[in-house]
């Protein structure tokens, strides 16, 4: 006796219409189009934040946000993997929204040199602190003392915007009734 399944597709649980490999996939698929995740205004955000970038990065973020390319689209006309792609197109993203960025673009100018130069190499190009190091000719401990800082300059500053005006304190008089309390 043979028995004949009427699925072609095996690993299917009873009452599961999708595969869990082929929902994963479809998972991953939906979360890596990151268009769909982002209101128009963060998308304008990202492509405004992008021209701060080295020019490959800035060109890759608007094809894919400002043209509204897909990033397989994308990878398909470089020759690039698609995945390999995909993660680049994230960390470009979540670099350009980064409060460190947004502080460095508004406020690189009042730097000093050499804090300019870390944040330019490490917040805005992406280098590593070593190679950033390297090029500058300083310590890997130098460099890292300026991205503290430029951390926590970029906290600060995004702790003061996010705080409400402060209230001004009403003056309540002593007594309910409005006059002063008199004491003997």
């Amino acid at each position: 006796m043979t028995i004949t399944s009427t699925s072609t597709r095996p690993w299917r649980e009873p009452g599961e219409c999708t595969p869990p490999v082929a929902r994963r996939a479809a998972d991953v698929e939906r979360a890596a189009d990151l268009r769909r995740r982002h209101a128009r205004r963060e998308i304008e955000r990202v492509v405004e934040n992008a021209a701060a970038l080295p020019d490959p990065d800035r060109i890759l973020i608007e094809t894919v946000y400002r043209d509204g390319r897909s990033v397989a689209d994308v990878a398909r006309l470089s020759g690039d993997d698609p995945g390999a792609l995909r993660r680049r197109v994230r960390a470009l993203v979540r670099r350009v929204m980064s409060p460190e960025f947004a502080y460095v673009i508004a406020r690189r100018h009042l730097f000093a040199p050499q804090r300019r130069v870390v944040a330019d190499s490490v917040i805005l190009r992406g280098r590593t602190m070593r190679e950033t190091a390297r090029a500058m000719g300083v310590s890997l401990h130098v460099v890292r003392r300026h991205r503290e800082a430029i951390t926590d300059l970029a906290d600060a500053f995004t702790r003061q915007r996010r705080q409400p005006p402060a209230a001004q304190p009403e003056h309540r008089p002593a007594h309910p009734s409005g006059h002063e309390r008199r004491t003997a």
